[in-house]
Order: structure tokens, then C-alpha cells, then sequence
């Protein structure tokens, strides 16, 4: 028979459980299975910081887990997670104590995982944001927005501030008002972080309202002048830029009338007049599944064939048979070839 004392306050610190640790490695074998193209090719955004440490602390907590029947007070405590208690009372009545509200008062939850109690912000139960104590206003402190757990936004009623893996601390979103700050494109704001080098602290230097955004996201056009990721100015004829082919997934390839253009960089040597993707590679309804085919396309001009990665380059190929380079998948690979080679991610093979 157990015995149950008389007090009706539980103490005892919180924990982690199985369960929260398989949830964990799920959400961040689901992140990387959706970003896994970009994440591998680019080499910009690593495995999110904040599911490894957790990953890590879950993994420790499970060798270390509190006994289920364990004691504390008026009720046995039968299973720990990091916002809550499943506890049982001597009748075998079971009851779930919600962090905040049943116990540990001082403690609230802000959402994705952090919590604030004690002039202190958690990650689950890990110590975050320390560096900017004496600065972040603890009361009005709170999550505006989350990106799986990659990119935070929060604010308090003095500032704005973002949490990202692409920055090592939490940073100040300089100028920006709490009190009307939205946040409009985040969706965007990650596209943008992932096929370039741009940070996600940057101030727009115009006003959202007076761009003209282009098919894909990437560009913006202002007045004559046009923007690669809404901060770098491009040097081209805003008048004649334009996408070269809605079909490429990234849309990464525009030209104007003087040149081809993949992200900020001119393709020089490239004909703009006829330049075009290859259309037993761009077009899905003429060819098969290959491998990497929402990055990976060859195109052409009158003078050379050009292998295109859209997240990270364009490399041409010095072909002597322009009329005859053409496009296959074989053995869900895509190939190029024209009468003397094949071309697999640009690099040429003998036939």
C-alpha cells in the first residue's frame, strides 16, 4: 500500500519523457526531409541548434527519467513532461497539472517550446537569450511568430527581435516598432535566406508598398532600379527585366535586354535574345522524373550550352555542336548531350 501524506503541494523539478523526445526527432526529420535540397546544396542553413539541444537534453533526460513511482507529497507523479504532470492520487484517480496554471506559477508559456519565469527565458528547460537580460522587458515580453523553430520573432514593448540559426544570439531588429511591426512574408524571408547569403536583420531600404515583387519572390523592382533579395541594387534595365522561364521552379533566372542574370550576378558572354531552357528538360509533361529536377537544367544560346543549378550557379559549357545539345533521363538522372558527349551536372563524358 502507498502512502500519501496530508500536504497537497507537489514539489520536484520537470523532466522529459520518451514521448517528447520522439516528437522532437520527428519534427526535425520532417524539417530536414522538406528542406533537404536546399539544405544540402547550399550549405547555409544547418540542422536547427534548437531541436539538436533539445534532441540532446531529451536523449540525456531518458537515462535519468524520475521513477514513475515516484512520491511527492498527496500525489504519485507518473509521468513528467516539460509543461505538465500526469499525476495520481491515493484513490487511483489520475489528473493532469498544467505548468503555470496547477504549479509553478511564476512560469509561462510563449509558445514553440520557450517559456519565461524569473526575468528567465526556456527553451523546454534550457537557459536562452541571457546576454540580452538587462535590455528585454521580461512582463510584456512574448512570440510573435515562429518558423519551425529556425526563425523566431518576438517583441517586447520596447523592441523587436529575432532569433535565427543563421545568427549565433538573439538580435535587435533595429528601428523597428513593436507596436505596429507585422510580419508580412516570412514564408519568403526564409526562400530568400536559403538561396542566399542575405541575413534576416536587414533593413528594407524601401517601402513594401511601392515594389513591384517578381514572379518568385527574389526580385523587386522600385521605381528604375531593381533589388535582388529587397537589399542588393542590380545593375540592369529595369524596363526589359523579366523572368527567362516561369516553368524553373526557383525562378532564379531573369534577363533584361543586354544580359542574363542568376540572382545578383551577370552571366557574361550569354545572348539574352536567345537564351532559353531546353525544352525536353524544363518541361515535365515531355520527360520523366530525374533526379535534383527542380534545381538542375541545362539551357542554351547560339553560341553555348549552360548547365543550370538554380540555388548556386551557372556554368557553361563550351559545347561545338549548340544545335544538336539536347536533354535525356536515364536511370532517373539527368543527361545533356550533344554529338561527342554527355553531361551529368555539367561535367562531360565521352559517348
Amino acid at each position: 500500500m502507498k502512502n500519501f501524506t496530508d500536504k497537497k503541494k507537489i514539489t520536484g523539478s520537470t523532466g522529459y519523457n520518451r514521448r517528447l523526445a520522439q516528437w522532437l526527432v520527428q519534427c526535425s526529420a520532417d524539417t530536414f526531409v522538406v528542406n533537404q535540397t536546399l539544405v544540402l546544396r547550399i550549405n547555409i542553413c544547418g540542422e536547427n541548434r534548437h531541436l539538436r539541444q533539445a534532441r540532446n537534453r531529451c536523449a540525456s533526460a531518458q537515462k535519468t527519467v524520475t521513477p514513475k513511482n515516484s512520491m511527492t507529497n498527496e500525489y504519485e507523479i507518473l509521468q513528467l513532461e516539460w509543461d505538465h504532470r500526469i499525476v495520481q492520487d491515493q484513490s487511483g484517480n489520475k489528473k493532469k497539472l498544467t505548468r503555470g496554471m496547477d504549479y509553478d506559477k511564476t512560469w509561462v508559456k510563449l509558445g514553440e517550446g520557450f517559456a519565461k519565469r524569473d526575468n528567465e527565458i526556456t527553451f523546454f528547460d534550457e537557459k536562452k537569450f541571457s546576454k540580452l537580460y538587462n535590455i528585454i522587458d521580461f512582463e510584456t515580453f512574448e512570440l510573435i511568430q515562429s518558423h519551425n523553430v529556425t526563425t523566431n520573432y518576438f517583441k517586447d514593448k520596447n523592441n523587436v527581435y529575432v532569433d535565427s540559426n543563421m545568427n549565433k544570439d538573439l538580435i535587435i531588429l533595429e528601428d523597428a516598432n513593436p507596436n505596429d511591426f507585422e510580419i508580412l512574408i516570412l514564408k519568403m524571408a526564409i526562400l530568400l535566406q536559403q538561396i542566399s547569403t542575405i541575413g534576416m536583420a536587414l533593413k528594407i531600404p524601401f517601402r513594401l508598398a511601392d515594389a513591384v515583387i517578381f514572379e518568385g519572390g527574389i526580385y523587386q523592382k522600385v521605381g528604375n532600379q531593381v533589388f535582388f533579395s529587397f537589399v542588393n541594387k542590380l545593375d540592369c534595365d529595369a524596363d526589359t527585366f523579366e523572368i527567362v522561364d516561369k516553368r524553373e521552379h526557383h525562378k532564379t533566372v531573369f534577363k533584361d535586354k543586354n544580359h542574363i542574370y542568376h540572382k545578383e550576378k551577370i552571366l557574361e558572354g550569354t545572348n539574352p535574345k536567345t537564351f532559353h531552357f531546353i525544352e525536353n528538360c524544363i518541361n515535365d509533361e515531355l520527360r520523366p522524373y530525374y533526379y535534383n529536377c527542380d534545381i538542375h537544367y541545362y539551357a542554351k544560346d547560339d553560341q553555348y550550352a549552360y548547365f543550370v543549378d538554380s540555388v548556386n550557379s551557372i556554368k557553361i559549357i563550351k559545347t561545338k555542336d549548340v544545335d544538336g545539345f539536347d536533354f535525356k533521363v536515364v536511370d532517373s538522372r539527368g543527361i545533356a548531350f550533344d554529338k561527342n558527349y554527355e553531361y551529368h551536372r555539367g561535367i562531360r563524358k565521352r559517348i
